[in-house]
């Protein structure tokens, strides 16, 4: 599994897989049931303009952009 960071402290993650040139979070159960090909690290704190549920897609795409 590849490991990207895409803040400075990196103190939380996400699970993604790569489909189309493209990172796509995984949810934990999905993680039970294949395995991911990269995990993302990430800065706690406020995103502005960003909900939580449009999070994880957010942080997949600036980690496909620093590719």
């Amino acid at each position: 599994m590849k490991h990207i960071n895409v803040g400075k402290k990196n103190d939380l993650s996400v699970k993604a897989i790569e489909a189309d040139g493209r990172y796509h979070p995984m949810t934990d159960e999905d993680a039970r049931f294949e395995q991911p090909d990269v995990e993302i690290g990430y800065d706690s704190g406020v995103y502005p303009g960003i909900t939580l549920e449009e999070l994880p897609q957010y942080i997949c795409d600036k980690a496909a952009s620093t590719k």
